[in-house]
């Protein structure tokens, strides 16, 4: 027979379990943004898009030098930047929106470091700090899969 002090604990580890299922199957999953930014809006970190083309390196922004374009703020080093990506923002936004394209290749969402791109047959992707190295090994694989993945998540919405 259980004391009170052992039925308190069944009962609170219960309790417990009961709570937890009710959080995993009923609350719904956290949205994913169609585009990776910073909690006052701005994409990639603030970093330049487009002279990850044209410098062939990741350089920071200017917050006074900006564009917005899919909901997102969008820094530039330079106006002629800034004119490149509104004239054409799809040929230099990131792939899936700018999340790690490593991670979304393992069936995961995370952030990035902008200073850890690739750019593939004419297309800027984005990783963390390891998931780069994973591009050099096999990027045709890690592509199909992070596309099939990001266009399930952007399916989900």
């Amino acid at each position: 027979m259980l004391n009170v002090s052992d039925r308190s604990h069944f009962t609170l580890t219960l309790s417990l379990i009961v709570l937890t299922w009710i959080i995993l199957w009923h609350v719904p999953a956290m949205a994913v943004e169609e585009i990776n930014k910073t909690y006052f809006g701005v994409a990639i970190n603030g970093y330049d898009t487009v002279a990850y083309f044209t410098e062939d390196r990741a350089i920071k922004g200017n917050q006074n030098i900006s564009h917005i374009w899919n909901d997102a703020k969008w820094y530039f080093a330079s106006e002629q930047n800034r004119n490149l990506f509104a004239a054409d923002p799809e040929k230099y936004a990131p792939q899936y929106g700018g999340h790690c394209a490593a991670a979304l290749s393992a069936g995961k969402v995370a952030g990035v470091n902008p200073e850890k791109f690739k750019i593939i047959d004419g297309k800027l992707y984005l990783a963390a700090n390891k998931g780069v190295d994973i591009f050099a090994k096999q990027p045709g694989t890690i592509i199909k899969k992070a596309d099939s993945f990001w266009t399930q998540l952007m399916h989900n919405k």
